[in-house]
């Protein structure tokens, strides 16, 4: 689907690859969330709902900031 809009809009491209960017999607939030299971296993239960909670206010501030 991405590549399909990529093809129709060609002047703005570069707006919509940043749209699809991996990073801000996918890594910065799954790193986050294994942070907090790395520290929910070690003995800390409730930091996983805190970081799930930072992902979550993180993902907002995202998507206002665009």
């Amino acid at each position: 689907m991405s590549k399909s809009l990529l093809k129709i809009n060609d002047e703005n491209k570069d707006n919509i690859k940043e749209a699809f960017s991996i990073q801000e999607a996918l890594h910065t939030p799954l790193v986050i969330f294994a942070f907090g299971f790395t520290l929910a296993l070690l003995g800390y239960p409730i930091a996983i709902s805190i970081c799930c909670l930072i992902t979550v206010v993180r993902s907002i501030i995202t998507s206002l900031r665009d």
